[in-house]
């Protein structure tokens, strides 16, 4: 039975719902299968960044998107929900996965949301290890390719 630390309560719509957070151990093991999901695409955009073409095309959204896409496959993204919404109840009701979100996925969506933000939100704080590395990249960008925002700055003024 969980505890209160092991749980987050939030409405959506008026239903109150209550999350059971991931075990140490289960969030690790499902954040590797959502790593392999956003890394490559993550490397795209990055990759991007240092690419004038891309850049200037406007093309590295649909490569992140494609590579997203493409990713998909190469993991059990019904699993990693499944595992992300394992334990939810709605109004103190266990939810049945197969059948609560019929015709209601943009619920899904929204739940899997708040999962993600409670189980994986502090890898994204000012303090973490991803935004470091995050400014790093961009501060190496600034460094490495000024001409390119100073081509992008001039094309804008035009």
């Amino acid at each position: 039975m969980p505890t209160v630390d092991d749980t987050v309560n939030f409405t959506i719509d008026g239903v109150e719902y209550k999350l059971t957070l991931l075990c140490t151990s289960r969030a690790f093991l499902t954040g590797q299968e959502i790593m392999k999901l956003i890394l490559p695409s993550a490397g795209a955009a990055v990759d991007g960044l240092f690419s004038e073409d891309l850049i200037v095309d406007n093309q590295t959204y649909a490569t992140v998107a494609m590579l997203v896409t493409n990713q998909m496959g190469n993991v059990d993204m019904l699993a990693i929900i499944k595992e992300l919404t394992a334990g939810l109840t709605a109004n103190n009701i266990p939810v049945d996965f197969e059948n609560y979100f019929k015709r209601k996925l943009n619920l899904l969506v929204d739940i899997i949301e708040v999962a993600m933000r409670e189980n994986y939100g502090s890898l994204f704080t000012s303090t973490s290890l991803i935004h470091r590395l995050v400014s790093s990249m961009k501060e190496l960008q600034n460094q490495t390719r000024p001409e390119v925002e100073e081509t992008q700055t001039t094309q804008q003024k035009s």
